[in-house]
């Protein structure tokens, strides 16, 4: 989930259809809402990513992410991964993210790479 202004959550939105706009109450009374992105793409190549575990096992952090192009490319220009469902990941050559970058108050990085 990302938290976002109220007219920046709502144009995401419009070009996100698998995100839910929930409102947030701030102290401040600034109009602010989460975006929740529901979908989930198994696709992170977990033998050739670089990848911190905590001992039990789980992803503590992602250091160099290796996605699986045949699994990345669906109709979701944004989607979730299961091993750090706390990541919002964009692909790059989705006609919406040119649309997405115009879009102030959003700011992208790159997390990896897609083979």
């Amino acid at each position: 989930m990302a938290v976002f202004r109220s007219d920046v959550a709502r144009d995401l939105a419009e070009h996100v259809p698998n995100a839910q706009r929930l409102p947030l109450v701030s102290e401040d009374g600034e109009d602010l809402e989460i975006l929740h992105v529901s979908s989930f793409v198994d696709c992170l190549d977990v033998h050739r990513s670089t990848i911190r575990r905590f001992s039990s096992g789980r992803v503590r952090h992602i250091d160099r992410a290796v996605l699986d192009g045949a699994r990345v490319g669906g109709p979701d220009a944004i989607w979730r991964i299961p091993e750090a469902p706390y990541l919002l990941l964009v692909h790059g050559e989705h006609p919406t993210v040119k649309t997405l970058l115009g879009l102030p108050g959003l700011s992208l990085e790159c997390f990896g790479e897609i083979v």
